[in-house]
């Protein structure tokens, strides 16, 4: 079992752009740092792009839930975790938000949120053995 915890906002510069420039168009470039970034804007003279920060979290009083989400390369991951849970990223324009969990026992709440830049946009709860709450929304 994997507990991912992340809090706050999380990979911010690792996941900015340059604006203008073919290769440094907003989505279309990564990078792996602070440094990265900042070398690769400063040497073509653009601008860093700022992504807004996406938090999945989860909480209540479930003691395990089976959690799937669309991370920020849009694949779905799943794990088991115990409560509160969380995990941010770095949006891409127009991506699908996605958050989820099952209570894996016979009683308790589990509530799933998503906030974007503090914001919540979505939220939902749930209550009972082995019930299940999700959001869904589109990025930013």
């Amino acid at each position: 079992m994997r507990v991912r915890t992340i809090i706050g906002v999380v990979l911010a510069a690792s996941v900015a752009g340059c604006g203008g420039g073919d290769d440094c168009l907003a989505g279309a470039t990564l990078f792996a740092s602070e440094a990265d970034k900042l070398a690769k804007c400063s040497a073509t003279g653009q601008q860093p792009i700022a992504r807004p920060a996406v938090v999945y979290a989860i909480s209540g009083t479930a003691k395990q839930v089976q959690i799937t989400y669309v991370n920020r390369q849009g694949g779905t991951q799943q794990e088991t975790a115990a409560l509160p849970w969380s995990f941010g990223f770095q949006g891409v324009d127009k991506a699908q938000l996605y958050v989820s969990a099952q209570n894996q026992g016979p009683d308790g709440s589990v509530i799933v949120t998503i906030t974007v830049d503090g914001l919540t946009k979505k939220s939902s709860s749930s209550s009972g053995a082995y019930v299940i709450a999700s959001a869904i929304d589109t990025c930013c």
